[in-house]
């Protein structure tokens, strides 16, 4: 892998880079099926709400001309169908100097297919967690999420994983490598390729040695010296997403893996699974892909079914017989099209990733695999919302705590409510959900604390940290006491929003529910606080939530509990 990772730069034009961004535009026009509105449960299928959250997007992509390009960033999916966001773009040495834009629409069906973007962009299936996506991109490519979301040290992904990537190197030439991957749980990793095909022909790959990263919420940086890569770990630290050259100059890899086991078989391999697959064709550099269905028998036997046509060839879909194996570990092999894929399943059996050709002579490729399920149906639960406000013990006599019953407008953070005074005061949020609202008999599979943030003032999140949520048990009513909760608290759950820009923000609060029920309470209630009340500078530091105007349309989810069953 050293000998082809060359320093030679090369140029990146903005048509070309306005061209394979998959997030770059909103709609659907994909030609799939018709998306189901949010919260229609009439057709049996899922709100959009069960994709909200915080993903990690990685995108291999080889447009029409031949260059890899990989894809990087981070985006929101604000539960309504929009995701929000940035990233960066690496190929032929060039990294995207700013930040891209990747807003995109969204539709979730019935059967777990995801929908992501215009002709340009994706379909493909979310794993029933919700956790891990996997997309093809009708421009040719491949695009996985991974939710960020978690508590991860070094630790956390000590061990051995079996990674699929697809590197484009500044040379101009696309390989497909595969391997194993091993944390020393340390901050030292080792990536071993088993092979490496430079469009057909085997060489003998190289062992790189690196150092990690990773933070809590699972954000993981590999640093191989002449190739960086970034990304993440899923919340469970099965799953990885990775992509880079971070730096100019370097190869564009992106690459996914999943964690070794034990006693994994063929039949974890099992039901429909919608399946991504592209190739590149080594004459011209451009890539073949489809889009379908792979329907597994768990006992080594499938049929592909093509949604899509191989866009290079116009193949009509026609159903085809496959064969595969899966070892202990969960290496998995599969026949495709004759030639040889090799990858690894999840523990569930609810993802795959295959890279190919294994064998001498064969063409490049990526293929990922997510099982589809109907998705469980949910309730969204309003709220009770209360602001609290505490006054400085240096506040003029007659200023006392306050509390104010809202309908709207959340403030949170250092505010100016003694302005005669010249007296700032912390503000904290108070919200209770009835849990009355669950629908009975139902098991709680999935809980998301939904808002949306709005006017930032001051510089909160230097002076006062990052937006916390807290669990808390009030008992049976609110006071103004309650700004320092200390009847029955029950922890920090996580960061609600960690910069100023506005839009949507979503934490899974699915502990803090559980336990809530466990526990015979009849409300879940949270807390939302910055960890410094106040920084002494008598400026205001505020972030204002669910801030609609009473007679116009929303800017965003309206702060609810959205609730998904098992």
């Amino acid at each position: 892998m050293r000998a082809i990772a060359r320093l030679t730069a090369g140029l990146l034009s903005m048509v070309l880079l306005a061209g394979f961004l998959v997030f770059s535009t909103a709609g659907c026009g994909n030609g799939g099926p018709a998306p189901v509105a949010s919260g229609d449960e009439s057709v049996g299928g899922p709100p959009l709400f069960t994709f909200s959250g915080d993903f990690r997007v990685v995108t291999s992509i080889v447009p029409g001309g031949g260059d890899h390009f990989a894809v990087f960033g981070l985006v929101t999916a604000d539960a309504a169908g929009m995701a929000t966001g940035t990233g960066r773009a690496s190929s032929l040495g060039v990294v995207s100097p700013t930040p891209l834009p990747t807003d995109a629409e969204y539709f979730v069906l019935p059967d777990g297919t995801l929908e992501w973007g215009t002709f340009t962009g994706g379909i493909g299936a979310m794993s029933t967690d919700t956790n891990v996506a996997a997309l093809y991109s009708v421009g040719n490519g491949m695009t996985v999420l991974l939710r960020r979301q978690g508590s991860f040290d070094l630790s956390s992904i000590a061990g051995t994983y079996r990674f699929v990537a697809l590197l484009g190197a500044t040379t101009g030439n696309i390989l497909s490598l595969g391997g194993t991957l091993v944390f020393d749980g340390a901050g030292g990793a080792t990536l071993t390729p088993e092979f490496l095909n430079n469009e057909g022909t085997h060489t003998a790959p190289d062992t790189e040695t690196g150092t990690y990263t990773l933070t809590t919420q699972g954000d993981l940086t590999i640093d191989f010296g002449l190739l960086e890569l970034t990304g993440g770990v899923d919340p469970t630290g099965e799953i990885l997403t990775l992509g880079g050259g971070v730096t100019a100059g370097q190869d564009s890899l992106v690459l996914h893996a999943i964690r070794e086991g034990a006693g994994r078989s063929a039949a974890q391999f099992n039901g429909t699974y919608a399946a991504a697959v592209y190739r590149v064709v080594p004459t011209t550099h451009d890539a073949a892909g489809r889009y379908g269905e792979m329907a597994a028998d768990g006992a080594g036997g499938a049929m592909w079914t093509p949604l899509f046509p191989d866009l290079a060839a116009g193949a009509p879909f026609v159903t085809i017989p496959r064969t595969y194996t899966v070892a202990p570990n969960g290496q998995m092999d599969m026949d495709v099209d004759a030639e040889d894929y090799r990858g690894i399943i999840s523990e569930s059996g609810d993802v795959a990733f295959l890279v190919g050709g294994v064998t001498d002579g064969e063409d490049p490729g990526l293929l990922a695999f997510v099982r589809k399920r109907a998705l469980p149906l949910g309730d969204e639960l309003p709220v009770n919302a209360w602001q609290s406000a505490y006054i400085d013990a240096d506040a003029p006599a007659g200023f006392v705590q306050t509390l104010i019953a809202l309908d709207k407008r959340l403030e949170v953070g250092e505010e100016f409510l003694g302005r005669v005074f010249g007296a700032t005061q912390g503000v904290r949020s108070v919200l209770r959900f009835e849990l009355d609202g669950l629908r009975p008999g139902a098991t709680v599979a999935r809980a998301v604390l939904v808002t949306t943030q709005g006017e930032v003032e001051g510089d909160p999140f230097t002076n006062l940290g990052n937006l916390q949520v807290r669990h808390v048990s009030l008992g049976a009513s609110i006071s103004a006491a309650d700004y320092n909760p200390a009847a029955r608290p029950l922890g920090l759950l996580g960061v609600l929003s960690d910069n100023p820009i506005p839009g949507p923000r979503s934490l899974d609060v699915t502990a803090a529910v559980l336990a809530d029920i466990a526990d015979g309470r009849t409300t879940s209630d949270f807390l939302l606080a910055f960890p410094i009340e106040e920084n002494g500078d008598r400026n205001v530091d505020r972030v204002t939530l669910d801030d609609h105007d009473a007679d116009g349309p929303s800017a965003g989810p309206r702060t609810r509990l959205v609730i998904t069953y098992e």
